[in-house]
């Protein structure tokens, strides 16, 4: 029992201080050790990609049969039958958790069931081709929209895609220059110019007296300002609790420098 005490560590193994040395005398510098249990090899061995392995040990690392007369196949770093390697490369159900032998649907960069590809609110089966996702959830298009979606600032409907501008969403056909009432899009008119939280496009926004644009800019320089200002404010404590966290794992290394027993025990 290590519990309390001063622990060596070898191969990956904890041992007691007698133990260890007593493990270091046995251990012939010509004896190969397990690639698996780290223990030396006495008599037969399998070499495998220039591994060392008692034979008992090349093995599937699932049901623990040996593989020495049969096939052997590697899956994510470990060794397994052909009967687990297939079972392992079935594709899992995120829904249900079970293999899926028949049709799927591959959604969020997973595989499904098709009728366990539902919405997270009402349950209702859905396509691979038509769904929203929240917080790695999937819903349906009626439930996104009543959950998450935000009104249009201009005919008050509930938006699922669109686009924010001077902090308030827009469907796309409705976002309108008011000025011209014409559709503003980055490509044409020069692009969005917010105005006293109004969308105009370039070329009327430059119609605007000249007062009421030096006024609006003068406002929109100086929220930029003082949003720079904010982030200035949280880099500076981040770095400052960075800077505190080096100092507290140096004087935890001193220490562990001076009482180096202290991080071995229990």
């Amino acid at each position: 029992n290590l519990v309390g005490k001063v622990y060596k560590e070898a191969g990956g193994e904890p041992f007691c201080n007698e133990c260890k040395k007593a493990l270091q005398v046995k251990i012939d510098p010509r004896v190969h050790l397990c690639a698996e249990c780290k223990r030396p090899i006495i008599g037969e061995y399998i070499l495998l990609a220039g591994q060392y392995l008692h034979p008992e040990h090349f093995a599937c690392a699932l049901c623990g049969r040996s593989l020495q007369h049969g096939e052997a196949y590697d899956f994510q770093g470990k060794r397994y039958c052909k009967e687990d390697y297939d079972k392992l490369r079935v594709d899992v159900c995120a829904g249900c958790r079970k293999p899926i032998t028949g049709r799927s649907l591959n959604a969020m960069d997973r595989s499904w069931h098709p009728e366990h590809f539902c919405c997270t609110h009402c349950h209702e089966p859905m396509p691979a081709s038509n769904y929203y996702e929240k917080n790695g959830m999937p819903y349906c298009q009626v439930h996104f929209v009543e959950l998450f979606g935000s009104g249009c600032a201009k005919c008050g409907k509930q938006v699922v895609t669109g686009v924010e501008v001077g902090g308030k969403m827009y469907h796309k056909d409705c976002l309108m220059c008011q000025g011209c009432s014409d559709p503003i899009s980055s490509e044409k008119n020069g692009g969005v110019v917010v105005a006293e939280g109004k969308p105009f496009c370039r070329k009327c926004y430059l119609k605007l007296p000249k007062d009421m644009r030096k006024r609006i800019e003068l406002k929109d320089r100086g929220e930029k300002q003082a949003e720079a200002r904010r982030q200035k404010e949280v880099y500076e404590e981040t770095k400052k609790r960075d800077k505190e966290a080096q100092k507290r794992q140096k004087e935890a290394m001193k220490n562990h420098k001076k009482n180096p027993r202290d991080d071995f025990t229990f």
